[in-house]
């Protein structure tokens, strides 16, 4: 089974991170980056389904990301979007690698978003969390 995120989906959590980095400049490390999106979109998603549905979504994605990586498989998610075991599976990879990896977690998530809600709801999720990431 192939669950893959499309190419620009990638390209759109890239960005999202980006975002996010350039909102946060004290947070250096891509593992704090990505546990700041994850538990915002989770935060966000809770306010606008429900808590159990966010926790839901955010546990499916991490699963979808399991199945093409299997270096996710220490990685839980937690309620509030936390991504537990996060910073020890992403320990000693480089820079680069960790950007991708982040990016990887973060597009299955969008991914998943993008089938349940609108294209209008999406965009508008997406500029609340991050607005210059759709610039």
């Amino acid at each position: 089974m192939r669950t893959q995120v499309p190419g620009r989906i990638l390209r759109l959590a890239a960005a999202c991170l980006a975002a996010a980095r350039r909102a946060n400049p004290a947070v250096l490390e891509e593992p704090e980056l990505l546990q700041a999106a994850s538990r915002m979109l989770v935060s966000r998603l809770a306010q606008q389904l429900n808590p159990g549905e966010a926790y839901a979504l955010s546990t499916l994605a991490l699963t979808l990301a399991k199945v093409d990586h299997p270096f996710f498989e220490p990685i839980g998610a937690a309620a509030d979007g936390s991504l537990v075991g996060l910073a020890a599976a992403f320990a000693g990879q480089p820079e680069n690698a960790q950007r991708d990896l982040a990016a990887i977690i973060l597009g299955h998530h969008l991914r998943l978003l993008g089938t349940l809600l609108s294209e209008p709801e999406f965009a508008r999720l997406l500029a609340e969390l991050w607005p210059d990431a759709l610039v």
